[in-house]
């Protein structure tokens, strides 16, 4: 269909709720729903009539530490219109800002915490430093990877998107495949990965297995 103009929602929050307003038509949302669906409001060219379209606008839990695997992840997703909440180490250094960008501490080492943080998301995207010289974040990677994950089931999460070194992929999806109860996708550092980790989140294609070209 053909549109001469789209007219963009203004949104208002107040404690309780989202209010998504838009030319002659009002919707709701409750606060803690994150996936929620709201409505776009498009101007027909040929009939000037007002036609509203429906579409997710979710907010997505991005977990990992300051490395460049994270920081292209978190820009494709943003490029692609949704909202993050990057859960980092060190919060404090991540050099990107954004007004769909909520910037908040994983702390990795405490499981409730991670459940608690998770709570409320249907998507969760765990990113791992391709860097194997890097003994810091390879360790946390090894401590914490299982954890997370039971983490993310524990507060309900539906799917985990895993994206990490090819190297890597035997331990990840070893440890994914002894999950029947979440849904998950392995994605390697190889090529356009940010763009698939984003296609991956916005619509799904892989379930339980690696992801694959072709």
């Amino acid at each position: 269909q053909n549109y001469i103009s789209i007219q963009r929602l203004a949104i208002r929050t107040s404690p309780m709720a989202y209010y998504i307003m838009s030319p002659g038509y009002e919707f709701f949302m409750p606060a803690d729903n994150r996936n929620a669906s709201v409505g776009v409001v498009y101007i027909s060219n040929e009939k000037n009539n007002i036609d509203t379209h429906i579409y997710d606008m979710k907010e997505i839990a991005l977990v990992g530490t300051n490395c460049r695997v994270f920081a292209d992840v978190a820009g494709e997703l943003l490029a692609n219109g949704l909202s993050v909440n990057a859960m980092l180490d060190f919060p404090e250094k991540l050099m990107l800002a954004d007004d769909r960008l909520t910037v908040t501490h994983a702390d990795l080492a405490r499981h409730q915490s991670m459940v608690d943080a998770f709570r409320g998301y249907h998507d969760v995207v765990l990113t791992y430093n391709d860097d194997l010289s890097d003994h810091y974040t390879n360790d946390l990677t090894l401590r914490y990877f299982v954890d997370t994950v039971h983490a993310a089931r524990e507060a309900g999460v539906a799917r985990v998107v895993v994206v990490g070194a090819p190297e890597s992929e035997a331990f990840f999806v070893s440890d994914l495949r002894r999950l029947d109860d979440i849904d998950w996708v392995f994605i390697s550092t190889e090529g356009d990965y940010p763009a698939r980790a984003a296609r991956e989140v916005i619509e799904p294609s892989f379930h339980k297995e690696v992801f694959a070209e072709g």
